[in-house]
């Protein structure tokens, strides 16, 4: 069972790698997609942002594969951080297995273990404890995935590729708190906010929306996080929630990473 992410039609804007064949040679293109039909994409800049390269068409012969990418490049240390920072955020029981690369967490709607170590990609998963937590919480095991830093859950998908159901993706979206200018204001009836710190000690202002927020809402909550410390914001979404992902698009955020899970099938309940 090989978990792909960005597994989601590609369209219009999207940072994207796609490899072709042309003169007998593979060769990729990383860039932003300016038409599908036919798949016209312009070269990044340095970083991931869009530069003003010259666009190149690549006629459907030539593709070999497509593949959607974050909106900017981010390195695995970052995305370490936000999840450090969203597992600091939510409340429950939370156990570090034995050899300290895993985070075992339950209650509170935190019912997963997350591969949340520097080591923890380089070891083996140690699913016998972790089986073991949540046998004794009497619920089935959960692994949450991250993008890129997740390769150790994704290995146990590997090896037990019938042993497990994969649940939908969470985006995880982020923005810094630098430009944010609004009358500092947190409405407790529009949004679950939390203040927590990441590994390299950030400030992170973390935000469930729990309603029909406007753009000057969500400002004014951004700024409040930011008299409150927080350097920045991370929302986790999921992919069918079109307005929060709108809310978040008009106002700065932008996509960091994804987050996948897979549960164990016939756990205990």
């Amino acid at each position: 069972m090989s978990y792909i992410f960005r597994s989601d039609a590609v369209s219009v804007g999207d940072r994207v790698v796609a490899r072709r064949e042309f003169g007998g040679t593979h060769s990729d293109v990383i860039g932003h997609v300016l038409s599908t039909s036919p798949l016209v994409i312009r070269p990044q800049a340095v970083g991931g942002y869009p530069s003003d390269l010259e666009a190149v068409e690549i006629p459907a012969e030539q593709l070999k594969i497509i593949k959607k990418l974050s909106p900017r490049t981010v390195r695995n240390s970052e995305i370490r951080a936000v999840e450090v920072a969203a597992a600091a955020a939510r409340g429950g029981t939370k156990v570090w297995t034995n050899d300290g690369q895993w985070l075992m967490r339950f209650g509170e709607g935190t019912d997963s273990a997350i591969p949340l170590g520097p080591s923890a990609g380089f070891m083996p998963a140690p699913m016998e404890e972790i089986d073991a937590f949540y046998a004794e919480h009497n619920l089935p095991t959960r692994l949450a995935i991250p993008e890129r830093i997740g390769k150790a859950a994704l290995r146990v998908l590997d090896n037990e590729p019938a042993a497990w159901q994969l649940e939908p993706e969470v985006l995880v979206f982020t923005r810094s708190l630098d430009t944010a200018s609004a009358e500092p204001h947190l409405d407790s009836a529009l949004f679950d906010a939390t203040l927590s710190q990441s590994g390299d000690e950030r400030v992170w202002l973390g935000i469930s929306l729990l309603g029909n927020a406007t753009p000057s809402q969500l400002e004014a909550l951004l700024a409040w996080g930011k008299a409150n410390g927080a350097e920045n914001a991370f929302v986790e979404v999921e992919a069918s929630e079109s307005a929060a992902l709108a809310l978040l698009s008009e106002v700065g955020f932008l996509e960091h990473h994804r987050r996948g899970y897979a549960v164990r099938k016939g756990g205990t309940l």
